[in-house]
């Protein structure tokens, strides 16, 4: 049985429970309600006449209940179900009556899937014109509630089910009895992608919420630290030796519950803090950006967006240029990742001799670029990635051209084309803006070798040790806080490039996370932070990078997600030599929930950052060769191409060494004396 199944199957057991206890309470509107639920329930598993059994008593008095909302959301689900068991005339006159008796304003949350649902009746009556009204609308209605949600962990997770509208849409733009029009409506088509993808992400980075509060020294200030430093603690206590089982369950919840307000409070803050229309515009931005603005704005002759769309059914490559775009039609998302996975995990695992990849590596080649790059102009040196699902976590660069040999050690996409990577042009668009409106100084704040207890225990006697705490609890989740020498010789390296008063190094327990909080982060063109990185896919905002641990220092040594957003950046480039700094949870057009995203939100303009541990020797020499390129003027992009070439030409020519590093971001841009 699948996991979402199994949660199924039980969310029907506590509704059986709460109908019994509506039934002896002769509490009929929560027994309608619940009646309701396990009737969806049922639809969602498939067990249709059940669902009936539970929907349709409920039909013919729905005009007597005074909750609209729910008499709504019963003719709704019926409708559902008649549509799944192939009646779509039957479905479309419950859907019209559930938008008749639920309204069709903003107030009706189930606007978006009734109208859905109707235009899947439509479409299936073959009347497209109705059906892409439906979808449209559906669309604007998923857009208005996300708009009303202020915390970016909540948005990304609002529209895990909503992508079918707009696959739908694409796919009914897209019919396969129309490909003479696929072209001409390509334009459509990204607008639509565009809409779908990274929206949340695209909010967040419109978001005013940085420069909200104003002075650090302000009561919402105050509280925050109280929230941040109760979870710290909790974290802490959780962590000690000896814990009876039944406490550490207890203090678990506890820590869920102080999460949940620590997202509560910053949604209420920001309300609060709102007191304009125009911080309101700030706070939902315009819709993503057109297909024109694209090709104006981030384009030229030299580089090229790929943007890829995963379906369930069918997925997409938009292929865009400086004065063109074209679509490739790819194999259903399942497929797609199928290919992927594998070849993602010889890249990701130590080598042992020779690269064995090539093959695999042909045959993604074929899948996710064959049709689209020769059509590429001669012209083209940049490649922007826009990825999509499991796409996140590959490194396109990675990819051997055809005319590698079977036999040979492959010609690489780097030895073509510069590499970065986007949530979105929309996002990108947005992050070229930020450097336009704010040049920041050409200054370097680097952090290295973090001095790390070589023992883990974190009891000494009574007193607790929070630096062995923090070290035991994520030793004990995998992590090994292994020392980092190499990268004290790496930053040393890359010092050199900067004047002495254009450079702030701190190295062993003066790499602490306190050194970040108390440092006037908006001075610093580049930050550049050589530590471990903690990716917690479950919970994305507790993802973070430990810095020194030490007995005697006032926060834990991990800074955390949650702490990062609340940095001030305004740094054209954020350098995380740190493992697996560039994963974390994939959200469903959203991309990545990790450590990027929440950087790009303090205010950072590019992130360059890792997807596996590499080890800390390759890492310096790595990092030694991207800042020597980036010094002699090259682009982050071009820069980061050239260390990558020069690895392939060293000891560490194997993938697993070069490719693990990416760039996300406002990458075309360089660095000069006057900022970035």
């Amino acid at each position: 049985m699948l996991a979402d199944q199994r949660d199924l199957y039980s969310a029907l057991d506590y509704y059986r429970r709460g109908l019994d206890l509506a039934k002896q309470n002769g509490d009929q509107i929560s027994e309608a309600i619940l009646l309701n639920n396990l009737g969806r329930i049922h639809v969602d598993l498939g067990k249709f006449s059940t669902a009936l059994h539970y929907l349709q008593p409920l039909s013919s008095p729905v005009g007597d209940l005074p909750d609209q909302k729910t008499s709504a959301e019963i003719l709704n689900n019926i409708g559902v179900c008649r549509l799944r068991m192939g009646d779509s005339n039957a479905a479309r006159e419950y859907f019209l009556q559930a938008l008749e008796r639920g309204g069709q304003g903003v107030a009706n949350q189930f606007l978006w899937e009734t109208l859905y649902y109707l235009g899947a009746c439509y479409e299936s009556q073959q009347d497209h014109e109705q059906a892409l009204n439906c979808y449209k609308a559906s669309i604007e209605a998923i857009d208005f509630i996300r708009s009303r949600i202020l915390e970016d962990e909540f948005k990304a997770g609002f529209g895990r089910n909503k992508l079918k509208v707009y696959e739908a849409l694409v796919a009914l733009i897209l019919r396969p009895d129309d490909v003479a029009e696929h072209q001409n409506r390509a334009a459509e088509v990204f607008g639509i992608v565009e809409r779908a993808k990274a929206r949340a992400f695209l909010d967040t980075l419109g978001s005013i919420r940085p420069t909200l509060s104003g002075s650090l020294e302000s009561p919402l200030n105050d509280q925050e630290r109280l929230i941040s430093g109760h979870i710290t603690a909790l974290i802490k206590e959780i962590a000690r030796k000896n814990l009876p089982p039944g406490r550490r369950l207890e203090l678990e919840a506890t820590l869920r519950r102080a999460e949940d307000q620590y997202l509560e409070f910053h949604s209420r803050a920001m309300n609060d803090e709102v007191e304009s229309v125009e911080q309101l515009r700030f706070l939902s931005p315009a819709l993503p950006v057109t297909l024109e603005k694209a090709q104006s704005a981030l384009l030229d002759e030299k580089t090229a967006i790929l943007e890829y769309f995963l379906g369930e059914n069918q997925s997409l490559l938009l292929l865009v240029t400086k004065t063109d775009i074209r679509i490739f039609p790819l194999p259903p998302r399942a497929e797609v990742e199928g290919t992927l996975f594998p070849y993602i995990k010889l890249l990701s695992d130590p080598p042992k001799g020779r690269w064995k990849g090539l093959a695999a590596g042909h045959n993604l080649f074929r899948v996710l670029l064959s049709e689209a790059l020769p059509t590429l102009p001669e012209s083209i040196e940049n490649l922007i990635i826009i990825p999509d699902g499991g796409l996140c976590g590959l490194p396109f660069e990675t990819l051997p051209l055809p005319s590698a040999a079977p036999t040979s050690d492959g010609e690489f996409l780097i030895f073509r084309y510069a590499v970065s990577y986007a949530a979105s042009c929309s996002s990108l668009l947005l992050l070229k803006e930020r450097r336009a409106a704010s040049p920041v100084p050409w200054k370097l704040l680097a952090l290295a070798n973090p001095e790390y207890p070589r023992r883990a225990s974190a009891l000494q006697g009574e007193k607790v040790n929070p630096a062995g705490l923090m070290k035991s609890i994520y030793e004990s989740e995998g992590f090994e806080l292994a020392p980092l020498k190499q990268s004290r010789k790496e930053v040393q390296a890359i010092a050199r490039f900067f004047p002495r008063e254009a450079r702030d190094i701190y190295f062993g327990q003066a790499a602490s996370e306190e050194t970040v909080k108390t440092a006037a982060l908006e001075n610093y063109g580049i930050i550049h932070l050589a530590c471990h990185g903690y990716q917690d896919e479950r919970v994305p905002f507790r993802s973070g990078l430990f810095l020194s641990l030490h007995d005697g220092q006032r926060e834990d040594g991990l800074l955390q997600a949650r702490e990062i957003a609340h940095l001030r950046l305004r740094a054209g480039l954020v350098v995380l030599s740190a493992c697996r700094s560039s994963r974390g949870y994939i959200e469903r057009g959203e991309g990545t929930m990790g450590l990027n995203r929440v950087l790009f939100f303090a205010g950072a303009q590019s992130v360059l950052s890792s997807l596996w541990e590499v080890g800390d020797r390759a890492a310096a020499e790595f990092m030694g060769h991207f800042y020597d390129h980036l010094f002699r003027g090259e682009s982050k992009t071009l820069a980061l191409r050239s260390a990558k070439l020069r690895m392939l030409k060293s000891g560490y020519g194997h993938p697993f060494y070069w490719s693990a590093f990416v760039l996300h971001g406002d990458s075309l841009s360089g660095i000069n004396p006057d900022g970035f």
